[in-house]
């Protein structure tokens, strides 16, 4: 596998339309201190109007860009788009059910409640 540093550094934010768009309400992006260089048309997203949102999350570009319902999540999937790698469990995917408390299973795989 790659060095995860390659993808340092990450930012990661909420998604500026609950998802409707992005696929999922949190998003991560590698190497952020690029300038925003690597992607003219996330710029236009970021700052831009639905037509932009839809332009960039339906691109070939939109790819390399991880996405998750909790922060980790969408990290987690950055790592995957780009390394090609699943070494994490489903407990790792956790989805929010309310601001305090994530869905989680136990170590035998059964919903913890």
């Amino acid at each position: 596998m790659s060095n995860l540093s390659e993808l340092y550094p990450i930012f990661v934010s909420q998604s500026r339309y609950a998802g409707l768009y992005e696929g999922a309400t949190w998003y991560a992006l590698p190497k952020a201190d690029a300038g925003w260089a690597w992607s003219d048309s996330f710029t236009e997203y970021a700052f831009g109007d639905d037509d932009a949102a839809l332009d960039f999350w339906g691109s070939d570009e939109s790819k390399m860009v991880g996405r998750g319902n909790t922060p980790n999540s969408a990290v987690l999937d950055l790592i995957e788009r780009h390394f090609d790698v699943r070494q994490w469990d489903d407990d790792d995917l956790r989805e929010s059910t309310s601001r305090d408390k994530e869905r989680s299973t136990t170590q035998d795989g059964e919903k913890s409640s």
